[in-house]
C-alpha cells in the first residue's frame, strides 16, 4: 500500500492501524514530522505484524536529509 493522501498534519492513523490488522506493507509519502512521529509510536504493533512501514519517504523529507549528509551536519 502507498499512501499519498494528505494533508497528514490533521489525519488520523485509521490507515496505518488497519494495515497492521490486515497485515499489508505501508510506503507513506507523508512530510509532516508530527505525523511521522505518530507512526513511529506504532513501531512495537508494526513489528509483531511482521509488516514492513516506510515512513516520511516524501521527496521533500529524502532532498532535506541529502543536503544535511553533504554538508556533514
Amino acid at each position: 500500500m502507498i499512501d499519498v493522501a494528505g494533508p497528514f498534519r490533521t489525519r488520523s492513523l485509521a490507515l496505518l492501524e488497519t494495515a497492521i490488522e490486515v497485515g499489508a506493507h505501508v510506503i507513506d509519502l507523508n512530510d509532516d514530522l508530527s505525523y511521522a512521529e505518530r507512526t513511529l509510536a506504532l513501531e512495537p504493533k508494526i513489528a509483531e505484524a511482521k509488516i514492513r512501514v516506510v515512513p516520511s519517504a516524501s521527496s521533500v523529507s529524502t532532498l532535506a536529509a541529502e543536503v544535511i549528509r553533504r554538508v556533514g551536519i
